[in-house]
């Protein structure tokens, strides 16, 4: 189920965003917590299920997309940084516009 959230993707977060920041990754926050609980992701990292965040992570499973998510997806905002396999965007983070 979530294959693309990988070691390299966790280090990826656990490097770049910045002390405290908080995210909201929609359907999949479960394991956000999780990856905190296993000591994966930074502890200050907070997650979030409203939308006040700081960084937006969006698994691309379109199948599962709130109506936030497809909007999301479908007007190409410039995202913060992507995950790939072969061309395929697996994760997009979007950076919330303050």
């Amino acid at each position: 189920f979530m294959e693309a959230f990988t070691p390299e993707f966790l280090r990826f977060l656990n490097k770049e965003l910045p002390p405290n920041a908080a995210i909201n990754a929609s359907f999949s926050n479960f394991m956000f917590e999780y990856y905190q609980k296993e000591n994966r992701l930074r502890r200050d990292i907070r997650i979030t299920e409203n939308r006040d965040f700081d960084y937006y992570i969006l698994l691309a499973r379109q199948s599962s997309f709130s109506e936030f998510d497809h909007a999301l997806f479908t007007t190409n905002p410039r995202p913060y940084n992507t995950f790939r396999l072969d061309g395929v965007p697996l994760i997009s983070i979007y950076k919330a516009k303050r």
